[in-house]
């Protein structure tokens, strides 16, 4: 009966200690901004350090080789000091959960922001088309009057008339601005945003989303300003800009990158837990007493 309470004791305290390194682990996570080797080092090593101290506390009392009262409440101080320092991260993903509708409206708020700056750039790009149209048209009803323009702009252009010339023109700023590849770049952004947003807190690889989208989305604008840098002659442009892409992220990773110190429930999480963590040695220590005490007796008795 004993075995068995010791035996149900050690798996329900390592159940708890494996759910409470988990939490702790997707906070070093996020403190990590998406790093997974040092978070994983950190969290094995404080599991391997609670069981080796419960280990040695057990076999302490079970055994022959004594630890005594003192080594006993040394290795439960490690051990509480352990789940305190755990606390830590701990808090960490608990502010993680606290914000997870503020982490999940933001890359919602930025996803839509993303597709008006689509929507900003098409409009830009094919109004800055229009315009040239118009400007060589200009240009090619005037080239009796403004034939040194007319030269530079228009005349060495390929096509067999004015009117072949300017749509080839066009054309050609059209696949600068608008390349073929341009469609699927975007749809390939939207699906990482996309998936970003569906991702739960509870996902190890959303801080590392975040992180790269908060690295990564200032691009999108230099991006359609790299292409559209190029001013043919003959066009009365500028380069793309955008002001209004929503990319708070970089704040938002403010929140969980800094550990804070532990909140008054991850402390009492921490306490509750490490008192389950004692549940073996405690029922070892009862079960052992019990049986030298009777050992004992018996030996008096048959030396007797």
């Amino acid at each position: 009966m004993n075995k068995t309470r010791f035996n149900f004791a050690a798996v329900f305290s390592i159940m708890v200690l494996l759910i409470y390194a988990f939490i702790a682990f997707m906070g070093l996570i996020y403190w990590k901004n998406g790093e997974l080797t040092i978070p994983l080092l950190l969290t094995l090593g404080g599991i391997a350090v609670v069981i080796l101290c419960l280990y040695v506390m057990c076999v302490g009392k079970e055994s022959r080789w004594h630890i005594g009262r003192a080594g006993e409440i040394f290795f439960g101080i490690i051990i509480l000091a352990t789940f305190i320092l755990a606390a830590f991260p701990f808090t960490n993903f608990m502010k993680v959960i606290d914000k997870q509708d503020d982490i999940k409206g933001r890359i919602d708020t930025l996803f839509i922001s993303a597709k008006n700056l689509d929507s900003s750039y098409d409009n830009y790009a094919n109004e800055r088309i229009s315009k040239y149209e118009s400007s060589l048209k200009i240009i090619s009803s005037g080239k009796n009057i403004r034939p040194s323009e007319y030269r530079e702009i228009l005349a060495g252009a390929a096509g067999s008339s004015d009117d072949e010339k300017i749509t080839n023109l066009s054309k050609s700023l059209k696949r600068q601005l608008l390349p073929e590849n341009m469609d699927s770049i975007r749809a390939e952004r939207m699906k990482w945003l996309e998936s970003a947003n569906k991702m739960s807190v509870w996902n190890m690889l959303l801080p590392s989303n975040i992180n790269e989208i908060a690295n990564e989305v200032d691009n999108f604008v230099a991006n359609y300003a790299d292409v559209s840098k190029n001013i043919r002659k003959g066009e009365d442009a500028l380069p793309f800009a955008y002001d209004n892409l929503n990319n708070n992220l970089g704040d938002l990773q403010q929140i969980y990158t800094n550990f804070s110190k532990p909140s008054v429930l991850s402390l009492i999480v921490s306490l509750v837990a490490f008192l389950i963590m004692l549940l073996p040695y405690i029922v070892a220590q009862r079960s052992l007493a019990n049986a030298t005490s009777k050992s004992s007796k018996k030996s008096q008795v048959d030396y007797e």
